[in-house]
């Protein structure tokens, strides 16, 4: 099938796949789908769902606190299981 898309050396996303097997998902959570989620359906969602420019998700990740409950918050309205993965 695809290869698995690319992340910039020394992002948060890369820390936490570079620490993967640290991650209690990662038996559950495959890499490619959580580089999906973090490159192309969390930013689409926070944009989309009222974020200001300060609540919209970054491709690279982030650990910034307010950024993480804004998606949590848009998760859980939601429904989806993806909120199961911040």
């Amino acid at each position: 099938m695809g290869t698995t898309p690319s992340v910039e050396r020394g992002t948060p996303l890369a820390e936490v796949l570079e620490n993967w097997s640290k991650i209690p998902l990662s038996h559950t959570l495959k890499k490619k789908k959580l580089i999906l989620l973090c490159q192309k359906e969390w930013p689409f969602l926070t944009r989309t769902r009222g974020g200001g420019p300060m609540d919209v998700w970054p491709p690279k990740g982030t650990s910034k606190i307010h950024k993480l409950k804004f998606l949590r918050i848009i998760l859980e309205d939601a429904g989806t299981q993806d909120v199961d993965q911040l």
